[in-house]
Formats: C-alpha cells, structure tokens, sequence
C-alpha cells in the first residue's frame, strides 16, 4: 500500500494549547426535543409500555437480547465477548439520537470527531483509537453497517435513522471481522421491510438555535411474503449559535441529509434477498477549537508578534534574539491573552473559518439461504465518500497553524478526499454433531482505492510558505477465516480458531 503523507503541525511544539471542543459545543440533545411527532400503522417505540409489560420482560430477562456477535444469532448470555447492545427501541426509550449518544451508554465506548476533518467520526474502544480517518491509517474499531464494513468512517456521525439495533463488540475481533479491529467492532443495523402489512412513521422535532427535524418511514408489501420495500429519509437543521467575531458568522450549524431504501425478495421460504442504497449529505460551518494557551517563548509568539506588529518592530522587541527577548514576550503573552479573552462563551476569535462538506453513497446486497445444518449468507457492497474540510488549527485569530493555498472545489477547504471501495463475503453457519458443533467459515475480498490529501501553512509571518500533501492509494485484502466451538460437555468448551488473511497495494 502506498503511503500518503501528511504534514502533522504539534501545537504543543508550537507552544500552542487547544481546548478539543468548543465551551459551548454541547449536542443540546434534551432541551432541543421539544416539538411533536405523529405515527401512523407503528406505534411509537418511545411510547409508554403496556400494562403487564415489565413484568413479562423480568420473567424473560436476558434470554431475550439476540447478538451477532460470532456471524450468527446467539444469545448474548452464551457469547464468551464482551458486549454490549441495544435494541433501536431501547434507543429511543434512551433518547439516543445521533451514532455518537450510544457512547454515553457505552463504558469504554468514546465517539468523537476528528479535528482535523470533523465530518469523520472517530471511534474508540479501552484505549484502542485512530485519531484520524485518512486513508493511510486503518482503523484499530471496525465500523459495520447492516453487515457491510465502512473502511471510513465519514459519515458515522449522523443520526440514528430507523434503526433495528447496535452492538458494540469489545476487544479483538479479528478472526470473524478482520484486521481493522484490534479494539472492537460497532456493529449497527436498520430495520429490513416487512412483508407482513403496511406500517409508516412521521415525526418532527424544534429545538433551541432554530433545531428542526422531519423523519418519514414507509413500509409497503408489494407481492405477499414475497416482496416488500421500505423507505427512511431525514432531514436535520440548526442555526449556528458560535459568532466568530473576526469573520462576522455563526458557528456551529447542522445541515444533513439522509435517505434510505431497502427492498427484500424472498423467491422461496429459505432464500431471502435484501438490497439497500443510502445517500448521505451535510454541508456545516464547524464548531471550531479555541486557543487556551500560548507559550511566549514559543516560534508561535514570534510569529504572532511579526504578524500583528511587522517584522521591524518584531525585530526592534527582540523576537528574533536568542532566547526571545523580554519585550517580545510581554507584546505575545498580549496578544495570546486577548485571543483567549474573546475565545470564550459563545464567541469565537479565529482567522480562518472552519467548514465541511460531506457526500456519500453505500449500496449493499445481503442474500441469506437457510440449510439443514444453518445459514449461508453472502454480502456485497459498495460505499464512495467524498469530503471537503477545513480547520482553524490554531483557535486564534493568528495564522500559526491554517489551510495554506487550499484545496478542492471551490478552492477553499484544507482536506479533500475521493474514496470508493467495495467488497464481498461468503460466510457459512451452523452446527453438526448433535449440536456438539457451533462453526463460522468464510471468504472476504475487499478493495479501496482514491485520494486523499491536506494542505497546511504553519507559523505564515516566519515561514509563509504553505505544503500540499496528496496521495493515491489501492487496496486489496483478501482473507480466508473460521472459528468452531466444541461442546465436550456441558460445561467445558474448547475454542478455536482460524484466520488466514494477505494484503496487497500499490
């Protein structure tokens, strides 16, 4: 695999701090659900339960909560992984309303976004973490959506649309879902349509900073138990709340879009066929870091002295003297101390303004064929992603740590990013000897291939020449995998497992 560079600046190098987030960069999940909603043909699965219903659910306790955690439906009491899940019910009941809200329900689990391209979510399970989602850096957390992988996780950070359930799998998940998930895996999948009747859902929410969303789903059986179809779109905004003194704009919005159509065939009582197409879009003015410290001894007060005041009188307060001179240090630490002043509240002092855009397109198809002795069940899939952002690296008002020349259309972003990757899998199930036998074998092709590049100016008063870095990238990885459980008796189980993988690229 080629790899692509990438300027890294280190702030602290620099003598800069940031604060990861902004002061007021809260999701406003609970005060912004304020509005109404409406269903018609499904019941609300918020709703409050029925009378007799807790009961029933202590009666059945556990026995009830079915993973995938080892390719097949299991009980998550007899599965030796760490996991844990939640039914999309049990989601809304938590008032989960984005892929990141499952972390707070999670222990171990932090979703975060990349601050260098904030559109991509970045996942981490007991430590194990890829601060970046760049194409030269795999992720240590594999992302599966409805059993496809996501190589990048662009676009994992959106809402939970019609979703059927998610599982996080903790620890080392190689041997079933392969070498990206040294941490764990997310596995989260939507509801598939229903043959059974006709059923929909309308919902609407308001919030504070104008929030506003409109969700629609719509199941239709087209030919009975045989073919049915069924749709989800959203639709999310929210005005920005962050002014950005310099640059005279708010901060902070969300603008996105998602739509989703799923069609199931089933041409007999074993075989059933699911094909999926998701687009995604979102086009926001980020919440931007902020400047907490900087140092005066530091390149950076140097460069932000020549910048505000020119390089004679940088020169004249002795900027350039070994050591930085007194009187350089006292005009940088007031310089820094007024950017920080203005970095608070929701007030934002920076130079350059951070921004994202955000466009993908995942198709996938999932054929299932019921055996005597289990399941076989084939998946394929494509995904592209492309993505344009743009970050203050710095939090300030100075030019220690910004974008450079710019890339991408319209000329204007930092990080530009055209990947596309597809894969297909062929995995078998089941159990022999009695039931003695629990097996998982299969086969994994899966290519990727695109660009990926950033541009970045640092310290521009001192050094004002900017570098671009892009890189083209292919992928192939192919792998051969298995695992068998044996029963010696009841219990005592002997474990193993089989995984054969190669890569290859250029």
């Amino acid at each position: 695999m080629q790899k692509l560079g990438r300027l890294s600046v280190s702030l602290w190098a620099l003598g800069l701090g940031l604060s990861a987030h902004a002061a007021m960069a809260q999701e406003v999940r609970g005060p912004e659900s304020v509005g109404s909603s409406a269903a018609t043909g499904e019941a609300p699965v918020a709703a409050q339960p029925i009378p007799g219903e807790d009961a029933a659910s202590n009666e059945q306790g556990l026995g009830d909560i079915v993973v995938t955690a080892r390719r097949t439906s299991e009980n998550l009491q007899s599965v030796p992984v760490a996991i844990t899940a939640f039914s999309g019910a049990q989601l809304q009941q938590q008032n989960a309303r984005t892929v990141s809200d499952v972390a707070i329900l999670t222990p171990g689990l932090q979703i975060n976004y990349s601050t260098n391209t904030p559109a991509g979510a970045i996942f981490t399970i007991r430590g194990q973490t890829v601060q970046d989602p760049i194409s030269n850096q795999d992720p240590s957390v594999g992302v599966y959506v409805d059993g496809l992988y996501w190589a990048r996780a662009y676009g994992a950070n959106a809402e939970l649309l019609d979703v059927n359930g998610v599982q996080v799998l903790k620890g080392p998940q190689g041997t079933l879902f392969g070498r990206n998930t040294t941490g764990g895996a997310i596995l989260l999948t939507t509801n598939d349509p229903n043959p059974d009747g006709v059923s929909g859902l309308v919902s609407a929410t308001y919030g504070r900073f104008d929030y506003r969303t409109v969700t629609g789903v719509l199941n239709v059986p087209l030919v009975e138990d045989k073919l049915a179809v069924r749709v989800a779109g959203q639709a999310i905004k929210r005005d920005g709340y962050i002014h950005d003194i310099n640059n005279g704009v708010m901060l902070g919005n969300l603008n996105s879009y998602t739509f989703r159509s799923k069609v199931l065939f089933k041409p007999t009582e074993t075989l059933s066929i699911v094909v999926s197409g998701e687009w995604y879009r979102s086009k926001t003015l980020n919440e931007p870091q902020r400047l907490v410290y900087g140092s005066p001894t530091s390149p950076s007060a140097i460069s932000a002295v020549t910048e505000v005041d020119g390089f004679a009188a940088a020169t004249a307060l002795g900027c350039f003297s070994p050591g930085v001179g007194a009187a350089c240090q006292a005009r940088a630490s007031a310089l820094f101390n007024d950017s920080i002043a203005k970095n608070q509240g929701n007030n934002a002092d920076l130079n350059t303004i951070p921004r994202s855009r955000v466009k993908t397109q995942t198709y996938g198809a999932t054929a299932t064929l019921e055996t005597f002795f289990g399941a076989i069940k084939a998946i394929g899939g494509y995904r592209k992603v492309r993505s344009f952002a743009l970050n203050d690296g710095d939090g300030s008002r100075f030019q220690l740590s910004d974008r450079g020349p710019g890339l991408g259309y319209p000329g204007n972003y930092g990080n530009d990013a055209t990947l596309t990757q597809y894969s297909g899998e062929l995995v078998a199930t089941g159990r022999a000897f009695d039931d003695r036998l629990d097996f998982a074998a299969g086969l994994y092709y899966f290519h990727e291939s695109g660009n990926d590049g950033s541009v970045a100016r640092s310290l521009a008063a001192i050094t004002p020449t900017g570098r671009v870095f892009y890189g083209y990238i292919k992928n192939d990885s192919k792998s051969v995998f298995g695992q068998v459980t044996y029963h010696v008796r009841t219990r005592c189980r002997l474990l193993a497992d089989c995984d054969t993988q190669s890569m290859t690229g250029g």
